[in-house]
Order: structure tokens, then sequence, then C-alpha cells
């Protein structure tokens, strides 16, 4: 697969539905996190290697002691049943789709078992949706969402389908995961103010191409541009300074996209936390492509309000960006999404949220 994408023919967004520690349904995330909520606060139970407390976004409507495939499965249900009956709302679908289901790569606190545990709970609920025919999973680090999206788009591009769900589902807070991100050092703590906050969610977008949205009257407000990705290879830790490089070229790409260069990106949703090394690799992209960017120190980075969503980010962040332009909030055509993982790996999606189909 390339490292970037161009949908051609163009690709909307038609539905969304997503769970997170701010509540369980799209509406009410939307909302609670543009109002400046936040559900960071310590684990019940858990103590770092420090003795302090761990910090996580963790969802309290979930029992507490409830870990795994089923904890996911409790995020992910009230998403998917949330994007499922507005498609069926519509009445108007009947070819049935894939769903391409974006979930993390096998961890400590995540195993094989989990993963075949979880997707067969998953496939039970899809016995009361028949409009989905398949779930082809994704495993991979933070950018499996993304990896999901790119595949749904070459399936539709390619006529194997005229729809395509895109999901990803995250829970980083089981007891073993912590112990695992404390024991890498990647926790966010007194010596590591920067550190992950474990966070846990659930979201899925149905992508269709302009002739089905036309043809069936769906809703959009969302055109996906373009995806696009990059390997760093200058990591925290090591020798190399930090240049930025590989966020700049996931992003440059998606810029030659753009129908008229003139058109600046806008509203930019990404998972910066105030991490250092992070903060100067935007600020070199800035400094090579800040021209194009109508401001580009106006992000939104909802990681501080439900925590590191991992591979349900990029649902999660469609559906922001989604709800922003049906309401109104966006502050021109082109929006932008990125996001890194601890390996290097950077991905952007470029967004048209000034369209109609």
């Amino acid at each position: 697969m390339r490292d970037y994408y161009s949908e051609v023919p163009k690709i909307y967004v038609c539905g969304n539905g997503i769970c997170t520690v701010l509540g369980a349904d799209s509406v009410m995330c939307s909302y609670a996190y543009l109002t400046g909520m936040s559900r960071l606060s310590v684990h019940p139970f858990m103590i770092d290697i420090y003795g302090e407390e761990m910090t996580v976004a963790r969802a309290e409507f979930i029992e507490e002691d409830l870990f795994g495939a089923e904890r996911m499965i409790k995020l992910a249900s009230p998403a998917f049943e949330e994007v499922m009956q507005t498609i069926e709302k519509q009445n108007t679908i009947r070819s049935s789709f894939p769903l391409v289901l974006g979930l993390p790569a096998f961890r400590e606190g995540f195993t094989e078992k989990d993963a075949r545990s979880l997707l067969s709970k998953l496939k039970e609920i899809c016995k009361a949706y028949p409009l989905i025919n398949k779930i082809i999973p994704v495993f991979e680090d933070q950018t499996a969402g993304y990896q999901a999206l790119k595949q749904g788009i070459q399936m539709i591009k390619k006529e194997e389908s005229l729809f395509c769900l895109i999901g990803g589902i995250e829970s980083m807070i089981h007891p073993v995961t912590l112990e695992w991100l404390d024991g890498t050092g990647q926790l966010r703590n007194s010596k590591n103010k920067w550190g992950t906050i474990p966070g846990e969610g659930a979201g899925f977008c149905l992508l269709a191409n302009e002739h089905s949205v036309r043809e069936h009257n769906l809703p959009s407000t969302t055109r996906v541009v373009g995806v696009s990705t990059a390997t760093e290879k200058n990591l925290p830790d090591t020798d190399t300074p930090v240049t930025g490089e590989s966020l700049s070229k996931a992003i440059r790409k998606l810029l030659l996209l753009r129908e008229n260069a003139d058109n600046k990106i806008n509203n930019i949703v990404c998972d910066l936390n105030g991490d250092r090394y992070r903060t100067d690799e935007y600020g070199f992209t800035l400094g090579r492509l800040g021209e194009h960017f109508r401001d580009g120190t106006d992000y939104f980075a909802p990681t501080e309000a439900w925590g590191d969503i991992g591979v349900a980010s990029a649902t999660c962040y469609i559906m922001l960006t989604n709800f922003l332009a049906e309401k109104k909030r966006t502050k021109g055509k082109y929006n932008l999404i990125f996001n890194g993982a601890p390996n290097g790996k950077r991905v952007a999606v470029l967004l048209d949220v000034n369209t109609t189909s």
C-alpha cells in the first residue's frame, strides 16, 4: 500500500458513532469536549513505580473491575449501534458492506486470545444488523484506525463495496497494560509530566462514494481528501536531533491534493499533549509549511480531555471534525487530522468540510 492515498472517486463520511470517557454517543462527547470537560482522573487502585496514583482517562460508566474484551465490547457497543441506527433510519441502503476494524497490536493486556474474544462478541452484535457482511480486523499500533481508513477507501475505489464501515476499539486501562506502560516509562507522572495518559474509547464511521451519497440521499458534510503516512527515524531518547521531517512529509503530500492552493488548512485535530519532542516536531513542520495554515497554533487536542485512545483516534477525530462542520464551527474548507506513534509512524488526513455531495 502506498504511503499516501487520494481518493478517486470522492469519498464521503455519511455517519458516525463514538463512545469515549466523555460520553456514550457522538453528540454528548462533542459537546462535552467543546465546553472544556475533561475526564482525566486518578485510577481507583493502580500505583506507579514512584508510589503515585496513576492518572488515566477511564469510562466511569463501566465497572472498574471489568477488563479485556468484555470492557472493550462495552465501549464498542453504543458507538456501533449509534452509527448503524443512523444508517437504518435513512432506510435507503440495501447493499451490504464490510466493517474494517482497527485493533491494537498484541501487547501486555491485549493478547491474541483477547482479540479473538472481542471479534466473536462483535460478530454476535452484528447479527442484529445484516447490512454488515464481514469484519476485517487490522492489528497495528496507534495508527490501526488510519490503516483501516485507507483500506476502506481502497475497497470503495476498487468497487469491491459501495460502502464501508470503519472502526477502532481501544482500552489502555487494563492493569497489565498500565504496568507495562509504567515499566517502559511511558506514563505521565511527576517524573514524566508529558507522558501518556491511558484512555479508552471506540469509534465508527460510514464511508461512501459520491454516487452512493446522491443515490441514497445520505447526509454528509465531510469528504476524505487523502490519507498520508510517513515514518520518523529521529526518535526521542536517541542521539538524533528532532527535525519533524516525517510529519512534514505526510502533511506536504496532502497539501498537493487541495483543489486550490490558496485554500488554507483551518481546523486541526491532533494528539499533541505538550510533550516537548512532539511539540518541537510540529513546530519544525509549521516552519516549513506554516504558510498553508490559517493559524497552525490553533488546534484541538482531545487527548487532554479523553486521554490517549490509540487505534480509536482516527474515527473519533473524524467524528469531531464532522461535528464541527455540522454545527458550523469550522472556519473554512480544509481541516487536518494528524497522529503519531511511539515507533515513529506519523499519519495525517485531509478533510474537506465545506462541501456538498
